[in-house]
């Protein structure tokens, strides 16, 4: 698989271009009524604490990162970004392409549309491991993971 150099921007675009294509899709002008769309799987890794070059395939010559170069080699690989120094902010602008400025705190609003909600109309299900961290470390029901479009949720505050 060729490996893709994105932006957000970029991103943003792509994702929106083919969750427009789906109904097309659906509908079976593209496929034979009885086949089913293929969906890739959407992985995210989302890490605290890394800097840019921390790891192999991205030019660190002292870290071992063997299983992370292989994602990086056969998926998208981003080269163009923002770097927020707070994580909930992080988090907020992963979950919704908001700019992490926006957030106050560790806050997301509970009205932000996340890409989970997006996708899962779509038909993907959807999960989350790990720390959420963007609803000010407190159990709000409506600013949780199974509100924001995660089916699954296997984590911290």
């Amino acid at each position: 698989m060729k490996r893709m150099n994105m932006n957000r921007r970029h991103f943003i675009k792509t994702l929106g271009l083919g969750l427009a294509a789906l109904p097309a899709i659906k509908c079976g002008r593209l496929l034979a009524a009885d086949a089913t769309p293929a969906r890739p799987n959407i992985l995210i890794i989302f890490t605290d604490d890394q800097g840019y070059a921390d790891l192999a395939c991205f030019g660190n010559k002292k870290n071992k990162t063997p299983r992370m170069d292989k994602l990086a080699g056969e998926g998208a690989r981003y080269t163009s970004f923002y770097a927020q120094h707070v994580c909930g902010p992080s988090r907020s602008a992963l979950l919704t392409g908001r700019y992490p400025i926006r957030s106050k705190g560790w806050g997301m609003p509970a009205s932000e549309i996340t890409f989970a909600e997006l996708i899962k109309k779509t038909g993907y299900q959807t999960a989350c491991i790990g720390k959420w961290d963007v609803s000010n470390r407190k159990p709000i029901i409506a600013r949780m993971p199974n509100a924001q479009g995660f089916d699954y949720y296997f984590g911290t505050l």
